[in-house]
């Protein structure tokens, strides 16, 4: 089995010197050991030998950009030739070896565009001249002055069996008088690498095409007959030959190849590598830098995120980092929380195409796979607040929904234009409002009715005991299934986002048309264009910005100037009540303090100092307050916790989200 990879490879007589981990290494042809010629800082590509061996050139990135150096073929320190400051690449020698010939986009039109240059082997000073012979990216020196280019070449292998209008093409003066004609226009493949050899078999046009499916080595006359296969790899293309004039060399896959003309044979290099390979050491990164997305628990106490293809999950101020999923070899996507707190869902890619897995309490446990589930490319991904369903968007333009109990997906919309631009689900779980692209140019916002139903989980009562899971039924919806619009676009509407009460719709929409001057100069434009809006789902809500008046203030204006008609220029009440110890506001604000002081000695119960902070007197502040068990994690419940931990608010279903569809497309407020 090859130990390296190895790549660019460049012959002479029986060495060969080639690319692995960004260096140069030399090998004889016949195979053998090894030998690092280089140890740089930059990356190195494209070495090419001197007609005589004596001399390397390859192009390197020990200051920056991509710049021809040289040095001796046995090894030795490099010397820099060019200061272009532009792409390049080493395309051989002249004939006589004092020069080195390398293609550039220096100074072109367009930087795709590449011409031929050449620069002395002992130039000090960095002058190099362009080739009066049009755009190139190869050239081959053939008998009596004769020449053949490449044009728009490159690796066919990294645009596999491409056919469009910038295939590869080659083309050849045969006499030598600068007269140049397209080289077999009608080969119906993508030709690179020319390499012109002389020989016993005659002379011959040497190239690589894919135009019998994979890429191999074939030769052809000068004049256009006789063309030949000489390479049978039928698993990696052969890439990147080079020819002394008597072998070509190229790699495929990671082995090295050698090819003799003259016996038509071609053997693969036996490389003894030997080396230390420290670019595969582990090495420790910032797994914040690498994040590609994070999900908070219901509770809020927790936080599960993906880095570098690996699901993590922990607490906000204590515990472990907890690591789901395979440690190696898998990439995961798109972890987050079921509507229990207890599991964990992620996108994963483990059997070749994506799907969902499903992952327990405990991080030990095996997960639960959803095979054979057609999601294509998955772009987001949100979990229902009430039961075990997952909306998902994806390359296709679609919005899925997932069942993980059955593990049944269905297509609910699908654009023929553009992504998804956002949805999210109603608290209730029924309804997926979604942004619809239904032209090229505009966007709306969709609402789809999905079948209300609770998925039973492991729940156990209020008293902790294990019991058996009630029934639920619910009644079916008459709009069940059904899509419909709600808004009237004028370009995108996009991010819709449910109100947690379930009384408004917001979103961001493009409709604001305020032109503004430029400060720059002479033109109009609409810098503030977007705006988020709402809607109000149910027809009897009014407006939430309308100021309305407050009457409470007016009476206690009265109230004020009442008390400052007193002899004593107080409140006498206030007085009275200040000296009651026994008055109710009293008992209550003596309730609030001892929970603060219990708050002060747990650490973990940030509720309770929050609400004797707050003074929230409202009987159903508790409510709003997520359920949390700080035992669990080591520290002391206060009274208030420990009431709350045996009351799980999402084994409660929330009540159904009352929705008039007549006439909510005009109920937009900005």
């Amino acid at each position: 089995m090859t130990s390296g990879y190895y790549r660019y490879p460049t012959i002479w007589q029986d060495a060969i010197v080639f690319v692995s981990e960004d260096d140069l290494w030399s090998v004889p042809v016949a195979g053998g050991m090894a030998r690092r010629l280089t140890s740089n800082l930059g990356e190195v590509t494209y070495p090419m030998l001197s007609p005589d061996g004596t001399l390397l050139a390859f192009v390197g990135r020990e200051e920056g950009g991509s710049e021809v150096y040289l040095m001796p073929a046995e090894g030795g320190s490099a010397q820099r030739l060019t200061y272009f400051n532009s792409n390049c690449r080493v395309a051989g020698w002249s004939p006589d070896g004092k020069s080195i010939l390398f293609t550039s986009n220096y100074r072109q039109v367009a930087s795709s565009e590449m011409a031929l240059f050449e620069i002395a082997a002992d130039a000090a000073n960095g002058e190099a001249v362009q080739l009066p012979i049009g755009p190139a990216r190869a050239i081959a020196f053939g008998p009596d002055g004769a020449v053949v280019i490449g044009r728009n070449i490159g690796d066919p292998a990294r645009w596999k069996r491409y056919r469009g209008g910038t295939t590869g093409q080659l083309w050849i003066d045969r006499q030598g008088d600068g007269e140049f004609a397209r080289f077999l226009p009608d080969l119906p493949g993508n030709i690179a690498a020319p390499m012109w050899l002389t020989g016993a078999f005659g002379s011959r046009v040497f190239f690589v095409s894919d135009h019998e499916g994979i890429g191999n080595l074939y030769s052809c006359r000068p004049d256009e007959t006789d063309l030949r296969r000489h390479s049978d790899h039928e698993d990696y293309y052969a890439r990147n030959p080079s020819s002394d004039g008597r072998r070509i060399v190229y790699h495929a896959g990671a082995d090295l190849f050698v090819f003799d003309p003259e016996t038509d044979a071609t053997t693969r290099v036996e490389v003894a590598y030997r080396s230390p390979r420290v670019q595969r050491n582990r090495r420790f990164v910032d797994a914040g830098r690498y994040m590609d997305g994070f999900a908070l628990h219901p509770s809020g106490r927790a936080l599960a995120f993906t880095t570098r293809g690996k699901v993590f999950a922990f607490f906000n101020h204590e515990g472990p980092v907890l690591q789901y999923g395979k440690r190696d070899g898998v990439r995961y996507r798109h972890a987050l929380w079921l509507y229990d707190g207890q599991h964990l869902v992620a996108v994963t890619d483990e059997p070749g195409e994506e799907t969902v897995e499903i992952f327990g309490p405990e991080p030990t446990q095996p997960p639960r796979r959803l095979d054979d589930l057609d999601l294509g490319r998955v772009v987001e991904v949100k979990a229902s607040p009430v039961d075990n369903r997952l909306a998902l968007t994806n390359h296709r333009d679609e919005l899925l929904l997932l069942d993980l109990d059955s593990g049944e997906l269905r297509v609910i919309d699908r654009s023929p234009f553009r992504n998804i631009g956002g949805f999210d689900w109603s608290p209730d779980g029924n309804w997926l409002a979604y942004s619809f692209s239904g032209t090229l140019s505009t966007s709306e916002i969709r609402m789809a009715a999905l079948p209300a139903r609770i998925t039973p989980g492991e729940r156990t009562p209020d008293d902790g005991t294990p019991g058996e899971e009630p029934p639920v039924t619910q009644a079916a919806d008459e709009n069940a299934g059904k899509v419909f619009t709600v808004t009237r676009p004028v370009l995108h509407d996009i991010s819709p986002s449910f109100d947690p009460d379930g009384k408004y719709l917001y979103f961001l929409s493009l409709r604001e048309f305020n032109p503004v001057y430029d400060g720059l100069h002479f033109d109009l434009g609409f810098p503030w264009g977007m705006r988020p809006y709402l809607i109000t789902l149910q027809d009897d809500l009014p407006n939430p910005f309308i100021p309305k008046p407050d009457f409470d203030d007016d009476e206690r204006e009265a109230d004020a100037k009442h008390g400052d008609d007193d002899d004593d220029g107080g409140d006498e009440s206030d007085e009275d009540d200040a000296a009651d110890p026994d008055r109710p506001g009293d008992e209550l604000d003596d309730e609030y303090d001892d929970e603060y002081d219990d708050a002060l000695d747990d650490e973990f119960d940030e509720e309770a100092a929050l609400r004797q902070r707050g003074r929230l007197r409202n009987a159903d502040a508790e409510a709003l307050i997520p359920p949390a068990d700080s035992t669990a994690r080591g520290g002391k419940a206060s009274p208030s916790t420990a009431k709350r931990a045996g009351k799980r608010k999402h084994d409660e279903a929330p009540p159904p989200m009352r929705v008039d569809l007549e006439g909510i497309e005009r109920r937009v407020v900005a």
